[in-house]
């Protein structure tokens, strides 16, 4: 199996595979000819916490033998689980801390460029400031960890009900900013994103070719006003065409890994993977006549007002 991995690709994830083994998904992903993937690592599939790390060896070799390539990974770690950025205690901080040292470890032995982070969240009866302090200065340490690694930390924006650290673009920057570390790099996570009435153009005007992985997903407004992210593509309201045509416009070369969470989707995941493919290769299709159709009328244009020869 071959997939371009220099350009713009899409890259399967295993969340929806929770009530399947590993390898169900691995076989799922080589059937549907995904060259990638982005790795989740619930711990069904692959358990590490602050103390200890699953073997990676079987996981390799599905992924040889499936021809997918484990380009990222991406950690639990929002409430409640107990892997938090922004954590009070040092105690606390000091199992954040070696746990994501635990997903790196995990990333470099699987050949993974990059581990999803985010900025944790504040408890609410805590000013932000401080919850942001601390959570600047535990991703900095983890940055210089990860660089020694040879692996970058990639920040996704989480959305309102998640936390109230990093939920747009303005925070996505500051959030850099602060703790100034070149493995710190960022995750456009379309989410996030959409909950957030942003663009594609406007994270591409902001971080450029610091944006390394992207999270795609579709989502829908519900009747009363709420948002639900993360279902499998064309099964939303988002329009696919034009935010691939941005990512593709901005340049764009890294994976867009389909990340679909949602209970409808468990039982039959093998379905959606499918259905994610399809999808991606009817807008990039789309996206190519268009430029076609374009190109044809500019020469059609030009011939039109060419002086004789």
């Amino acid at each position: 199996m071959t997939n371009k991995q220099d350009g713009m690709y899409l890259a399967a994830m295993n969340s929806n595979y929770r009530f399947y083994d590993i390898r169900a998904f691995f076989e799922s992903a080589a059937h549907n000819e995904y060259g990638a993937c982005e790795l989740w690592c619930g711990p069904m599939h692959l358990y590490f916490d602050s103390s200890t790390c699953d073997d990676v060896s079987n996981i390799q070799q599905l992924a040889a033998a499936a021809g997918v390539k484990i380009v990222g990974l991406c950690p639990s770690q929002t409430n409640p689980k107990p892997w938090n950025m922004a954590a009070q205690t040092s105690a606390q901080q000091q199992r954040t801390y070696t746990y994501f040292c635990n997903a790196i470890d995990a990333a470099e032995q699987l050949g993974a460029h990059y581990v999803t982070v985010t900025s944790g969240w504040a408890c609410y009866d805590e000013t932000k400031r401080s919850a942001w302090d601390r959570s600047c200065k535990l991703m900095g340490k983890l940055a210089a960890y990860a660089q020694k690694h040879k692996v970058v930390l990639a920040l996704e924006a989480l959305q309102p009900q998640e936390s109230t650290l990093v939920t747009n673009i303005y925070q996505l920057e500051r959030y850099i900013r602060e703790v100034n570390h070149p493995a710190l790099k960022v995750c456009l996570d379309f989410g996030a994103m959409t909950a957030a009435h942003e663009t594609v153009t406007q994270y591409f005007i902001a971080f450029g070719t610091e944006i390394v992985a992207c999270h795609f997903c579709d989502a829908v407004t519900n009747i009363d006003g709420s948002m639900t992210t993360h279902l499998a593509l064309d099964d939303g309201a988002t329009n696919i065409t034009s935010n691939l045509a941005a990512l593709l416009s901005a340049g764009y070369k890294g994976p867009i890994s389909c990340e679909v969470v949602n209970s409808r989707y468990f039982a039959h995941p093998q379905d959606v993977e499918k259905k994610n493919k399809a999808a991606f290769n009817r807008a990039l299709a789309a996206i190519t006549n268009a430029v076609i159709a374009t190109s044809s009328d500019a020469n059609v244009t030009n011939t039109r007002f060419e002086e004789p020869v």
